[in-house]
């Protein structure tokens, strides 16, 4: 069985780092686990990443929480862990990605189930 390391994983464009780090304090503040690789960097760097996210977006985390933005959908990186909680999660047959929309930015393919808008806060 899939050990759960963390409460929430994170999948953002690095562009919008600066602002994903202070909702990871905010939870962090509130005893929520996060995963963001920058605290991880050391064990993930010079792995092949599509197999290291292939490990963490399958159970390691209870919710996974995308930061949508133009940014996001350019990333390389993202699109290796976008496309590793689709698989995993698929595989499970549940849903457990929520979605914080950054901008305008729109994944069709993606239901905004568990969505918000970040400018209407």
């Amino acid at each position: 069985m899939d050990q759960t390391l963390f409460d929430v994983a994170f999948s953002f464009s690095g562009k919008e780092r600066d602002f994903v780090r202070q909702v990871k304090i905010y939870l962090e503040q509130r005893r929520i686990s996060v995963f963001m690789d920058e605290d991880y960097s050391i064990t993930i760097w010079g792995n092949d990443l599509e197999n290291t996210f292939d490990y963490l977006y399958d159970g390691r985390a209870k919710y996974y929480i995308i930061f949508v933005s133009k940014n996001y959908i350019k990333s390389l990186n993202t699109v290796f862990e976008f496309s590793a909680m689709l698989r995993n999660l698929h595989k499970k047959g549940t849903s457990r990605i929520l979605q914080i929309f950054l901008d305008d930015t729109t994944l069709d393919f993606l239901p905004p189930i568990g969505a918000i808008k970040i400018n209407d806060y």
